[in-house]
């Protein structure tokens, strides 16, 4: 069986994500899993191109029209079309509702945050839940609470399922944690910076609140928001405290750099990859709320501040600097065994291949 996974996302969480599926299905798959991706940045694109090979990749033109066009040509060749972004779920139902005599593709909705369940969402939004409801046969969510939330906002009880994100085992290498001189931190943060509700300010207004030399950052990630963010740290005078690191290929590296990530995002995330690579890393972890599943709460994998908060933020880093090693080394420890244990890749293909069979049965 063929499948074709859609999305939107160049070199973010999404596409890191599908990276690790793919990979994973050539070694144990049942089918042949592609990605399809709408060209944001080419050179990025076709860095994901380069690491996954032709005979798993291919690209759509930016043109946002332009994915209706690919699939009136290319739908067809598929037996089913996993669409991973909002824009893919608009135009596959907009492909639905006007090829809806076409046995083939059938089409399996994945929800990766809560934009579509907030209440002040655009009629387009409205549109999107619309046809999401009306044309996929299956809808996978990768936050477990998501799942009520659709059932509520959509109306759809049935054909709803939670698959978390994954890893492979093999990202849960040892790490030792950095050393301080002084109380220096080292802090962390790994996003991609095309979104501003990755609100990297709030990391920056945390550390000029903290007011001393003993806190730097390394901002790793590439973007359109990138110069915002740069202007930003130039405005409250961080100067060297702060780096812009751009693109970061060996994000193992990266975080043994650190002694604190902070994922400071105002959106409703889902299952962050970047969350779940941090505690693999074994990197003490910082998150907004609106950032965190609930099982990083219910279990104390890591610490958590108000969004958007900077005052909150460098608080929690005050505390985080407080606290003994023992209890860092423990939360560190709690969290890379649940990731290890919930989110492996092999389990999460497992799962997307026994929906979509369910789907073609």
């Amino acid at each position: 069986m063929r499948v074709g996974h859609l999305t939107s996302d160049d070199f973010g969480g999404v596409s890191t994500m599908l990276y690790h599926l793919v990979t994973c299905s050539r070694q144990c798959g049942r089918h042949q899993h592609d990605v399809i991706i709408a060209d944001v940045n080419q050179e990025r694109t076709q860095t994901l191109s380069n690491r996954l090979g032709t005979g798993n990749y291919q690209s759509v033109e930016q043109a946002r029209l332009s994915r209706l066009r690919w699939l009136a040509r290319y739908a067809h060749q598929y037996d089913v079309l996993v669409a991973h972004k909002t824009s893919w779920y608009f135009w596959v139902g907009i492909y639905k509702l006007l090829f809806a005599w076409r046995f083939r593709p059938s089409f399996v909705a994945v929800i990766h945050d809560g934009t579509l369940f907030l209440p002040s969402i655009q009629l387009r939004e409205r549109i999107t839940n619309l046809l999401i409801t009306t044309f996929s046969k299956k809808i996978i969510v990768v936050r477990e609470n998501f799942k009520s939330q659709i059932e509520q906002s959509l109306r759809r009880s049935r054909g709803v399922h939670y698959i978390g994100n994954g890893l492979p085992s093999a990202f849960a290498s040892g790490r030792e944690r950095s050393s301080t001189t002084g109380g220096q931190q080292m802090i962390l943060s790994l996003s991609r910076l095309d979104d501003v509700s990755k609100d990297v300010g709030t990391i920056l207004q945390a550390v000029h609140l903290i007011d001393d030399c003993n806190h730097q950052v390394i901002v790793g990630g590439e973007g359109r928001f990138r110069s915002h963010w740069e202007q930003l740290k130039d405005d409250l005078n961080l100067g060297p405290q702060v780096q812009f690191v751009g693109e970061v290929s060996d994000v193992q590296g990266f975080f043994q750099q650190g002694t604190l990530f902070v994922l400071s995002s105002t959106f409703y995330e889902g299952t962050p990859m970047v969350l779940l690579e941090a505690m693999l890393s074994g990197i003490p972890v910082l998150a907004s709320r609106s950032a965190l599943p609930d099982w990083a709460f219910e279990h104390r994998l890591c610490l958590h501040f108000e969004p958007g908060n900077g005052s909150d933020l460098a608080e929690m880093i005050g505390h985080f600097s407080s606290l003994p090693p023992s209890e860092i080394e423990s939360m560190t420890r709690r969290a890379r065994h649940y990731v290890t244990e919930h989110f492996d890749v092999r389990q999460q293909l497992l799962a997307y291949e026994n929906v979509i069979e369910q789907v073609t049965a």
